[in-house]
């Protein structure tokens, strides 16, 4: 885990950062958006006092951020002190916004809420995360399963597979672990399941996350689950992308005591896939079942007929 929140002041609403290189997402030198997510959250947040946490993080998505690249946060300040501060972020790199930032932080040190109201979204049953196996792990088992001609793999689907069998694990920030393989790939059933849950946490490491660090990661995790859902309908009808990525993000932040070390599920479900454009929503929660998180994200498409 390299220390992505180091960055750099420039000024009271200016921030960068330039260490080593970003984790690289699905296309090589090109980062995860929830990283870029994670370290605006950091710089907005050095812009509030610690009366002041996250709340609600609403992203869009204007350009790729090449992760070899240094980046700059822009900081504004629509609002401050009462209930609510909000902070807008701007990602800049290479002289261009790669992507745009609303922030809410919540002062956390007004009177507790005595109302007796607490309506959350309940964990849904899930197998433990030690009874599932890793995204690897799943593209592998499935390859092998075609290759022995068990099972007829779509091209577009059988490249990702690949992909992601490849990779080394040390690529990684988070391992994954799907409850149901069927879920994520739709292989087995002649329908699509829009809806599919896995684990999620931090891969070991000597870097050891600071709190406020937890928390910011946990939208890394959740923009980097959302993409095989919205891929999975287009792999089945033997398409291939020319284009795909992230449009915008929503995350929302029931809890403040967020531990990413530790496995979280997530359950992400397609509300809508067709002209250009895929739309989900998705819930978080720890091993204790409390509800941490509500998100929301759109994801644009271009595909093209799959070689076969």
């Amino acid at each position: 885990m390299v220390d992505y929140f180091d960055l750099k002041k420039f000024s009271d609403d200016v921030y960068s950062y330039s260490g080593k290189k970003m984790a690289d997402g699905p296309a090589e030198n090109i980062t995860f958006g929830g990283l870029v997510l994670a370290q605006a959250l950091c710089a907005a947040e050095k812009t509030v006092t610690e009366k002041y946490r996250p709340h609600t993080a609403h992203t869009y998505f204007a350009r790729a951020v090449d992760s070899r690249l240094p980046i700059e946060y822009h900081i504004r300040r629509p609002k401050d002190g009462g209930l609510v501060c909000i902070r807008d972020a701007d990602c800049i790199q290479k002289g261009h916004i790669a992507a745009t930032f609303h922030f809410a932080f919540h002062s956390v040190t007004d009177k507790i809420d005595d109302s007796g109201v607490s309506i959350l979204e309940p964990m849904p049953d899930a197998p433990s995360p030690d009874d599932c196996i890793s995204k690897k792990q799943m593209s592998l088992k499935i390859l092998e399963e075609a290759n022995n001609g068990n099972l007829t793999v779509p091209k577009g689907l059988e490249a990702a597979l690949l992909s992601t069998a490849r990779h080394k694990q040390e690529q990684l920030l988070f391992q994954w672990r799907s409850c149901d393989a069927n879920e994520v790939v739709g292989l087995y059933e002649p329908t699509v399941n829009n809806t599919i849950r896995m684990w999620s946490k931090t891969l070991p490491s000597p870097k050891k996350l600071s709190p406020k660090e937890h928390l910011y990661m946990l939208g890394f995790a959740i923009d980097a689950a959302f993409p095989i859902v919205a891929m999975t309908p287009y792999f089945l009808k033997d398409r291939e992308f020319t284009a795909f990525g992230s449009l915008d993000l929503t995350v929302r932040y029931h809890k403040l005591d967020v531990n990413v070390d530790e496995w979280h599920l997530i359950e992400c479900r397609m509300v809508r896939a067709g002209d250009f454009a895929v739309v989900m929503e998705g819930r978080v929660w720890n091993q204790k079942g409390e509800h941490v998180a509500t998100t929301n994200q759109e994801i644009f498409t271009r595909t093209r007929k799959a070689n076969l």
